[in-house]
């Protein structure tokens, strides 16, 4: 049979529908089934501003695009019976690459569905003791970016938090203690790279206590009263000297 022409129709909205007679979607991950069949679940929303390739069994780009929320339509360009490849060159802010897609344009013109899922960035975040190792609870956390912003803070209470979908893989940012926890050293900042691929990454965040014989925050009368006391004795014996020396 001679090859012929197809029309694929890319109804990329990274849901990325890309369709066809082949529909691809780019769509946004929702969860993952831990045992097979390994099913991905998406929402079906649109992601836009992912930039997307159609790549021939050369390795040639036949076709790059941004992907909006509007379908992407590609023309005459693809051969009936070829493999191409579908690819993510860079995800949105929030989004993981998606694994490349192979697929086959048909012989007989029929439709297919294929759907390239990205699945959100996902750091996990916990505030615990230095020596115990247990949680610390009403320390006021940040995530910054290089420049200062401040993508994510919240109020530590045992659990463990997830900064989910908001940074960008690959870039760096830093953990920032904006309130420290009465009876704790301030912690120093962390910085970490978001992560590029699934699992989530994970860090622990340390507090270590001030110890027992060191005023803690908030703690003003003891040291206010060995002040005062330091200030009489000062003053006391300054007097001494004064009418000594006036005699």
């Amino acid at each position: 049979m001679k090859k012929g022409k197809w029309i694929l129709a890319l109804c990329v909205s990274c849901m990325a529908l890309v369709s066809l007679t082949c529909f691809f979607r780019h769509a946004h991950a929702e969860k993952e089934e831990a045992e097979p069949p390994k099913t991905k679940y998406y929402s079906g929303e649109a992601i836009e501003g992912a930039v997307l390739q159609l790549i021939d069994k050369d390795g040639k780009v036949v076709k790059e695009w941004t992907t909006t929320k509007a379908a992407y339509e590609i023309g005459a360009e693809l051969v009936a019976g070829e493999t191409y490849t579908l690819h993510e060159k860079s995800a949105p802010p929030g989004y993981l690459l998606a694994e490349d897609i192979f697929f086959t344009v048909p012989l007989d013109g029929k439709k297919q569905e294929i759907t390239m899922v990205d699945a959100p960035t996902s750091v996990e975040i916990e505030k615990k003791d230095k020596d115990t190792a247990e949680p610390v609870y009403n320390a006021v956390l940040q995530v910054l970016d290089e420049n200062g912003v401040v993508m994510d803070e919240w109020t530590t209470d045992g659990t463990v938090h997830e900064v989910k979908g908001i940074l960008t893989a690959g870039q760096k940012y830093i953990i920032h203690e904006k309130v420290t926890p009465v009876g704790y050293k301030q912690s120093d900042d962390v910085s970490f790279i978001a992560p590029t691929e699934e699992p989530p990454y994970k860090v622990t965040f340390y507090n270590v206590k001030i110890p027992d014989d060191v005023p803690k925050t908030g703690d003003t009368y003891p040291m206010l009263l060995i002040i005062g006391i330091a200030g009489v004795a000062l003053v006391g014996a300054g007097s001494i000297l004064w009418i000594r020396k006036k005699l």
